[in-house]
C-alpha cells in the first residue's frame, strides 16, 4: 500500500526509494524469509490496483494517451528526459539545503561512519548505505530537479540521530550552540543586510522580524537555564525559515509566472472575446501560469506563426522568443511584453498582443 500510494502520487521514485531501504535491509540482516507467496501475490495485487485508474482514464477518454503519458513521465525522464535536466551534482547542493538547519550534523554523520564503519552497528550501516544508494540512484538518472532528492530526508535524519546518540559531543553541536547565542541578532539586523545587498527595507517584514526575534531571545533565555539544546535549536530554526519563507522571500521575490499571468488578465480585462494562443509545445506556457491569468481551458496550439498572428489577438510563448517571430510581430505593429528569468530560462514569458485592439494595462 506505500508503495501504491507512493507511485500514485509521486511516480517511480516512491519505487526507487521504498525498495532500495527494503532490500538493503534484507541483504544487510539477511530476511530473505520476506521472499515468499504472500509478498508475490501482494505485488501482483498491487501493480494491478496502480494501473487501474490509468485503464479507467483511458477507457473514458477512448485513447491510450495515458499510457503514453506513464511512459513518457516515467520510463523516458529516467533515460531520455525531455525537461528538467540539470548537471550530475545538483544534488550534492540540494541534499544539505533541504536537511537544514541539520547540515552540519549530516556532514559531521557523514565522516563519522566512514572512518567507523567496520565496526558500526547494523543500523547505523543501513542508514548510511540507504542514503548512498538512493543519492546515486537519483544522480544515476538523466531528469534532475532540486526536490526530486526530498525523499531521501526521513532516512538522513535516522543517520544523523544515530550519529548524534553515538557521538553526543560532536563538533558540529559546539558550532550550532554558537550559532544558537548570536541569532536573535541575526534575525534583528535584517535590515542591515537588505541594505547592504540594495534591497529597500518594507514594512511588511518589521512586525514579524521583531516579534520573532523576541520569542528566539525567550528560547535562548530558556536554554541557558536548561532546555535541551536540539529542542531550542529546531524552535529557533522554524523562526528563522518562517520569518524568511513566510515574509521576507515572498516581499522581495519575483515571479516571471506570477506577473506574465497578472498583465496577461489585466490586459484582458473588458474583452468579450479573447482571441489568445501560444505556438508549439515546447513554448506552452505552465499551469502556475494559467492560475494568475484566471484562464480555465488550454491554449490552441497554432503554427505556423504566421497564422498565430494573424487569427490571435494575443500570443504566449514561454522559454524563448523565436528571431524570426520578433521581427515579423513587430513589422506589424504588434506589441511585445518580456518577462524575464535570470536563473531559469524555461521560466522566461513573452505576451505579443495588437495594441491597437487592446488596452494596455498600467505598469
Amino acid at each position: 500500500m506505500s508503495l501504491l500510494f507512493g507511485t500514485l502520487s509521486k511516480g517511480l521514485t516512491a519505487v526507487a526509494v521504498l525498495l532500495s531501504f527494503v532490500f538493503i535491509d534484507t541483504i544487510l540482516n539477511r530476511r530473505f524469509f520476506h521472499f515468499n507467496l504472500k509478498i508475490l501475490i501482494c505485488f501482483i495485487t498491487g501493480l494491478f490496483l496502480y494501473f487501474l485508474p490509468y485503464y479507467f482514464t483511458s477507457k473514458e477518454l477512448g485513447t491510450d494517451l495515458p499510457f503514453h503519458l506513464w511512459v513518457r513521465e516515467n520510463l523516458k525522464q529516467i533515460t531520455d528526459p525531455y525537461d528538467n535536466i540539470r548537471p550530475f551534482y545538483i544534488y550534492l547542493y540540494f541534499w544539505p539545503l533541504w536537511i537544514a538547519p541539520f547540515s552540519i550534523f549530516l556532514i559531521g554523520a557523514l565522516v563519522y561512519t566512514i572512518r567507523n564503519y567496520k565496526t558500526l552497528e547494523k543500523e547505523g550501516k543501513l542508514f548510511f548505505i540507504t542514503n548512498l544508494v538512493i543519492l546515486v540512484i537519483f544522480t544515476m538518472a538523466k531528469a534532475r530537479r532540486g526536490y526530486y532528492i526530498l525523499p531521501i530526508i526521513p532516512f538522513s535524519i535516522l543517520l544523523i540521530v544515530f550519529y548524534i546518540m553515538k557521538v553526543p559531543q560532536n563538533l558540529p553541536k559546539r558550532i550550532y550552540q554558537k550559532l544558537l547565542l548570536i541569532s536573535p541578532l541575526l534575525t534583528l539586523t535584517i535590515p542591515l543586510f537588505l541594505s547592504f545587498f540594495g534591497l529597500k527595507v518594507k514594512g511588511e517584514i518589521i512586525l514579524p522580524m521583531v516579534l520573532f526575534g523576541t520569542f528566539q531571545i525567550l528560547i535562548l533565555i530558556k536554554y541557558l537555564k536548561g532546555f535541551d539544546f536540539y529542542f531550542s535549536m529546531i524552535l529557533i530554526s522554524l523562526t528563522l525559515q518562517t520569518l524568511f519563507f513566510g515574509f521576507i522571500q515572498p516581499n522581495y521575490s519575483f515571479s516571471t509566472e506570477k506577473e506574465a499571468g497578472l498583465f496577461l488578465k489585466k490586459l484582458t480585462t473588458d474583452q468579450s472575446e479573447k482571441a489568445i494562443c501560444t505556438l508549439q509545445k515546447e513554448f506552452q506556457p505552465v499551469a502556475n501560469f494559467y492560475f494568475y491569468a484566471g484562464i480555465r481551458e488550454k491554449l490552441p496550439e497554432i503554427d505556423p506563426t504566421e497564422k498565430a498572428i494573424e487569427n490571435c489577438q494575443i500570443v504566449v510563448l514561454r522559454k524563448n522568443l523565436p528571431l524570426e517571430l520578433e521581427r515579423q510581430v513587430k513589422s506589424i505593429g504588434f506589441q511585445i511584453k518580456s518577462f524575464e528569468s535570470k536563473g531559469d530560462k524555461s521560466k522566461t514569458y513573452f505576451i505579443i498582443y495588437n495594441s491597437s485592439t487592446l488596452k494596455t494595462p498600467s505598469l
